[in-house]
């Protein structure tokens, strides 16, 4: 039978594991796991196959992600199979130049967001062509057992675009599917994107119920549409929030709303590192 785990404490003491013992356990158990990360006010997810094969979406603008993945891949052994950067804020990918600089990265893929950042334009600039790859809706990328499909940005969406338009509207939304666990991932994405998907992608949301979802934008209200969580229905909900940040996040009127569908809420600021293991 088909097993879920949500296993908060794990991640706690996987910490003051040493190196070894923590990549024994891992291999021993040969388990598919969802890593959401607390970066602070940002995103960093670390997805690993049952085959030890690694995904990791955004990557934070700190340096907790370099810690997190030194304790299950230290250097010189660190090795990422896919990066995937949902847009072009500062919280999502400046994490990600030190892992791409540290790590035997094999991919690293994104969206192609118009962006007039320096600095971001340098990192991308910087990442070898062969390493790039460009996703958009209704792409797929398959690692092991596990199915990542991209339901947004729309590659029409994308060529309109100007350097003015809100990096969240064109931020990644993916479907993860591992056998019969589903996962949503949302970055930054605002709620008229959710509604998008929604009208075009509704069949497949409902054939693949949503286990585990990632509330966009760190609670913010920008990413709540009830509708769309009405319909969708997860069973549990994960902020990646930063403690005590300045926006105030997440909103309580997400927080209400997600109580009213009994979806149950993980937080970064909260519960710190947050780990879901399928068999």
């Amino acid at each position: 039978m088909f097993r879920k785990y949500v296993l908060l404490a794990f991640v706690s003491l996987a910490y003051i594991f040493s190196d070894n013992l923590y990549r024994q356990v891992r291999v021993r158990k040969q388990m598919f796991e969802l890593d959401v990360i607390d970066v602070g006010q940002g995103d960093a997810i670390l997805i690993t196959s049952n085959k030890g094969r690694r995904v990791l979406v955004d990557g934070g603008d700190g340096y907790d992600l370099d810690a997190y993945i030194n304790k299950v891949t230290p250097v010189p052994f660190c090795r990422i199979d896919f990066i995937i950067m949902t847009h072009t804020h500062a919280d999502h990918w400046e994490g990600l130049d030190r892992i791409m600089k540290r790590c035997d990265v094999r991919v690293f893929t994104f969206n192609d967001v118009a962006s007039d950042s320096a600095t971001y334009l340098k990192f991308v600039q910087n990442i070898p062509e062969n390493k790039k790859l460009k996703l958009y809706s209704d792409s797929k990328i398959k690692v092991d057992n596990i199915i990542i499909t991209i339901l947004w940005p729309d590659i029409a969406v994308l060529k309109t675009q100007e350097l003015s338009s809100d990096a969240n509207f064109l931020s990644t939304v993916a479907l993860v599917s591992y056998r019969d666990f589903d996962i949503l991932l949302t970055g930054d994405a605002p709620a008229g994107v959710l509604d998008k998907i929604w009208a075009e992608k509704e069949s497949m949301l409902q054939n693949d119920k949503v286990d585990v979802f990632k509330v966009p934008h760190h609670g913010s209200i920008t990413g709540l549409s009830e509708k769309f969580l009405t319909n969708l229905s997860p069973t549990y909900c994960v902020i990646s929030v930063g403690e005590g940040n300045s926006y105030g996040l997440p909103d309580e009127d997400v927080l209400s709303f997600l109580a009213e569908i009994k979806c149950e809420v993980y937080r970064t600021d909260s519960d710190g590192n947050i780990e879901f293991k399928a068999k």
